[in-house]
């Protein structure tokens, strides 16, 4: 257990000592070092809002529509009764490595 918390310990004080330039650490002790080391952690973790773009095509539940093909290997294809709209690498979600997505609505 002791061998185990000195080895997160000096982990710490490697990482930290790493990232001296930006902590302005030179001249503390361990424990001040661990601290601010701390506080940096959790200032990092504070995320800004996100912009999420607009997406091509806007589906309303009671329209029907749906969009064909799952990435990464896309290939889309509408069944009976129904008829491609759009077609797209991405189209409600993640981009296509292979074929294409398909917007499929009731005929």
């Amino acid at each position: 257990m002791h061998c185990s918390m000195l080895l997160v310990l000096l982990s710490m004080a490697v990482v930290t000592s790493a990232n001296a330039h930006r902590l302005n650490i030179k001249g503390m002790d361990m424990r001040d070092i661990i601290d601010a080391y701390l506080r940096e952690e959790r200032r990092l973790q504070v995320s800004e809002t996100a912009v999420v773009p607009e997406p091509k095509f806007r589906l309303m539940a009671s329209t029907g529509c749906f969009w064909s093909g799952t990435s990464p290997f896309c290939n889309g294809s509408c069944g009976k009764g129904f008829i491609v709209i759009a077609r797209d690498k991405s189209g409600d979600g993640i981009r296509c490595w292979f074929g294409i997505k398909k917007l499929c609505c009731p005929l």
